[in-house]
């Protein structure tokens, strides 16, 4: 597994983890608007994946979001926890070595485009598979009108 040296301590990819994790990694991705981030028609890769980090500067804490991707080195996959998430977000954030912080920056966008490509390739695949508007059942109306009321 691929692994990283900033300010002195070795991380890794966090990889295949439990259900909590990914539930807190897209948390991340989400609070960083990550998750509605497409690639443009004609944008190259390189573009799109500088458009994923600017948006990921700007709109939420890239820190948490790399303390949901990276973990100290030799963590096992059951080994990762939001207080450890945290513990290396607030490491990485108070990063001050002009050389490390180049590499949370690379990082950044090296974590982010294998992911966000990847998940891009694999919508426009499966396309045919989706709804599409106005293919799903007939709207109805009752007697009284329309309603959005669910439940009683």
């Amino acid at each position: 597994m691929e692994q990283f040296e900033i300010g002195g301590k070795a991380f890794q990819l966090a990889g295949e983890g439990t259900a909590r994790h990914d539930v807190y990694t897209m948390r991340q991705i989400a609070a960083c608007g990550l998750n509605v981030v497409a690639q443009r028609d004609g944008e190259t890769e390189e573009e799109f994946t500088y458009r994923l980090y600017l948006t990921a500067l700007q709109t939420g804490d890239i820190f948490l979001l790399l303390g949901a991707l990276l973990v100290p080195l030799g963590t096992g996959p059951m080994g990762w926890s939001e207080a450890m998430a945290k513990d290396t977000a607030n490491f990485i954030a108070n990063i001050t070595e002009p050389g490390d912080k180049a590499k949370v920056r690379i990082l950044l966008a090296s974590a982010l485009t294998p992911f966000f490509l990847g998940g891009r390739r694999s919508s426009k695949t499966s396309r045919n598979s989706s709804p599409r508007p106005g293919s799903g059942p007939a709207h109805t109306e009752s007697a009284v009108g329309p309603s959005t009321a669910t439940g009683a």
